[in-house]
C-alpha cells in the first residue's frame, strides 16, 4: 500500500478517526487531498471527520455538496441524518428518514436512526416502541447495524449498564461495527464511566495504524509539510523556476532553502507526484497562456515550448498529449476555430 495513493491515506485517517486521535487523522487526510481534492471518497472521510470532531456545521456543508452531486451517497447520507441529530433537528429529519427508500436506507438503519430520534427528542411512548422493535431485531447475532443502533440508543437513556452489557455480548460474537459506535459524538454520555477507557482500550488498542513504509518515508510533520507546501507554491508562481530548462530537484531545494530529501518527500508523498511532472505542469500551464496571447501569433509551437521551459520536442508533445487529451497542434487549431 503506497503512502501517496488516496486510498491508503484514506484508510489510515478512518483508522485514526475510529481510535479518536484526529490530529493524526487529520494529517493522513491532508494528504489524500492534496493527491486528489475532488475525490469523492475523500470529502466524504473529510466530512466524517469533521462530525467526528464535533465540527458539525462545517461537516454539514461538505455533505451537501456530495449528495448534490450524487443523492444516492448512503454514507454521506447516513452522516448528514446524525449530523441532524446533533443539531437537535429531530422535526427536520423525521420525514427525510420515514420517506427514505431502501435504495438509501435498509430496514435495520431506518429502525435504527427513528429510535434514536425519539430517544434524543425526548417521546417516551415513540421511543420505547421503537426501541422494542430494535431490541428484537438485536436478538439476531448477525443483525450488526441493530446492536450499534441499540448501543446509541442506550446510551442516550443513560442505560450505561445495559450499554456495556451489550458491548460485552457484542464483543464476544465479534460484531465489528461497534468499532463504528463506540467514538460517535452522540455516546458522550458514557465517556465519563470507567468502563469506557477499558472497552476502548479493547477495541482499538492493539490496531497498529501506521505501516512500515509510512514510517520509513514520513520526514515531515503536517505544519512542516503544510509550510513548505506554501513556500513553493509561492516560489514557484513569482519566480517561476520552471523557465530555466536545466532546474533539477536539488537546485529548486536549494533555491527554497530545504534539503533535496524534503522536497523529493513533499513532492512524492504529500503532492502525489514526481519532480518531472511537478515542473512540467508549470511549463505547461505557462505555454498555455503565451499561446492564447494574440501577440505570439508568430511564433512557433515549439518555440514558445522552448520559452516556456521545455528543452524536447518530443517531451514536449507527449507531456501535452497527456495533460490535455490532444496534440499541441489540435488544441491551438481549436483556439482559431
Amino acid at each position: 500500500m503506497k503512502a501517496s495513493y488516496p486510498e491508503a491515506q484514506q484508510f489510515m485517517a478512518f483508522l485514526y478517526i475510529l481510535a479518536g486521535d484526529f490530529e493524526k487523522a487529520k494529517y493522513h487526510l491532508q494528504f489524500a487531498l492534496a493527491v486528489d481534492p475532488l475525490n469523492q471518497e475523500t470529502l466524504f472521510y473529510k466530512a466524517y471527520y469533521l462530525y467526528r470532531n464535533k465540527e458539525i456545521d462545517q461537516a454539514v456543508r461538505v455533505l451537501d455538496e456530495l449528495l448534490s452531486n450524487n443523492p444516492d451517497n448512503i454514507p454521506a447520507f447516513v452522516v448528514k441524518a446524525y449530523c441532524m441529530l446533533m443539531k437537535k433537528q429531530y422535526n427536520e429529519l423525521l420525514p427525510i428518514i420515514e420517506n427514505a427508500s431502501e435504495k438509501i436506507l435498509i430496514k435495520t438503519e431506518k429502525l435504527g436512526i427513528l429510535a434514536l430520534l425519539f430517544v434524543l427528542q425526548g417521546d417516551e411512548e415513540k421511543a420505547g416502541h421503537y426501541l422494542e422493535m430494535l431490541e428484537r431485531e438485536a436478538e439476531n447475532p448477525m443483525a450488526f447495524q441493530a446492536h450499534s443502533y441499540l448501543f446509541l440508543a442506550y446510551a442516550n437513556l443513560h442505560r450505561l449498564d445495559a450499554a456495556f452489557d451489550l458491548l460485552e455480548k457484542s464483543l464476544k460474537i465479534k460484531s465489528s461495527i461497534l468499532l463504528l459506535s463506540y467514538t460517535d459524538p452522540l455516546v458522550n454520555s458514557l465517556i465519563q464511566d470507567k468502563r469506557y477507557r477499558v472497552f476502548h482500550e479493547k477495541l482499538y488498542g492493539k490496531i497498529q495504524l501506521t505501516t512500515a513504509e509510512t514510517a520509513k518515508k514520513q520526514l515531515l510533520d503536517e505544519k512542516t509539510c503544510l509550510a513548505f507546501d506554501e513556500r513553493l507554491t509561492n516560489f514557484m508562481e513569482k519566480e517561476q523556476p520552471f523557465l530555466n530548462p536545466t532546474i533539477t530537484l536539488r537546485g529548486l531545494a536549494a533555491l527554497i532553502e530545504i534539503h533535496p530529501n524534503q522536497l523529493s518527500w513533499l513532492l512524492n508523498e504529500f503532492k502525489g507526484t514526481r519532480f518531472n511532472e511537478f515542473i512540467n505542469k508549470y511549463r505547461l500551464m505557462h505555454f498555455i497562456k503565451l499561446i492564447k496571447n494574440p501577440e505570439n501569433a508568430n511564433f512557433s509551437i515549439l518555440g514558445l515550448a522552448y520559452e516556456s521551459g521545455f528543452n524536447s520536442k518530443t517531451v514536449f508533445n507527449t507531456f501535452f498529449k497527456k495533460e490535455i487529451g490532444v496534440t499541441p497542434a489540435a488544441y491551438l487549431k481549436s483556439l482559431n476555430a
